[in-house]
């Protein structure tokens, strides 16, 4: 009986590793993928192509504070003013703009459309 549940257990560990070692590769694959879906030329190129964008005339960056629990206080000060109302409306244009390209670039859904 000890023999059996042995084979048995050693069966079962031989499909979890074979499971395991797929999952990694497709884990692997799956990183490469985004990798490559992500390159600046690629979305370059769809904007171009799908949203006839263009380059820009300049480029200007934000820097938004970090939100830690340290600054938690402050957040609260500054949702108080106007300008914090600002940011977290310019903040969920952000997220929700972000949103919107990912969707188009994963999987060439922008390009799938066009077609």
């Amino acid at each position: 009986m000890l023999i059996t549940q042995a084979a048995e257990a050693s069966l079962s560990e031989g499909h979890i590793q074979a499971s395991i070692k797929a999952q990694r590769a497709e884990a692997d694959q799956l990183e490469v993928d985004r990798s490559s879906l992500s390159t600046p030329s690629r979305i370059a190129n769809i904007a171009s192509a799908t949203m006839k964008m263009g380059e820009p005339r300049s480029v200007r960056y934000i820097t938004l504070p970090s939100t830690g629990a340290d600054s938690s206080a402050q957040g609260a000060a500054a949702a108080a003013e106007p300008e914090g109302a600002l940011a977290r409306v310019f903040g969920a244009v952000m997220d929700l703009s972000a949103g919107e390209a990912q969707s188009l670039l994963v999987g060439d859904l922008g390009l799938a459309g066009s077609r």
